[in-house]
């Protein structure tokens, strides 16, 4: 693994792996230890997986991330409401 900051606050991991990781949010997940307290961009498909994982899922991300940023489609409302009802912040870059 390799943890790359191209400038201040900004962390890109890349990770060695006999085969693509695709990014979702188990991967997400998997890497939380790394994250420290970071802010996370995430397109609205993986918090909706983030929000079917259920309560203890929503828990480790809210706990591990500082701001959860969105972008590049809607974020259905139930999913939204329900994350930042659990402790997960987050903000519409663009979109809603």
């Amino acid at each position: 693994m390799v943890m790359f900051p191209p400038v201040d606050s900004t962390l890109i991991l890349f990770t060695e792996s006999p085969r693509p990781q695709p990014a979702s949010a188990l991967t997400l997940i998997k890497y939380l230890p790394y994250l420290k307290g970071g802010v996370v961009s995430l397109p609205p498909s993986i918090l909706e997986e983030l929000w079917e994982l259920g309560d203890e899922a929503i828990s480790q991300v809210a706990s591990h991330i500082w701001m959860v940023v969105f972008a590049g489609a809607a974020l259905r409302k139930e999913t939204g409401d329900g994350l930042v009802k659990k402790g997960v912040p987050l903000v519409a870059a663009y979109g809603s």
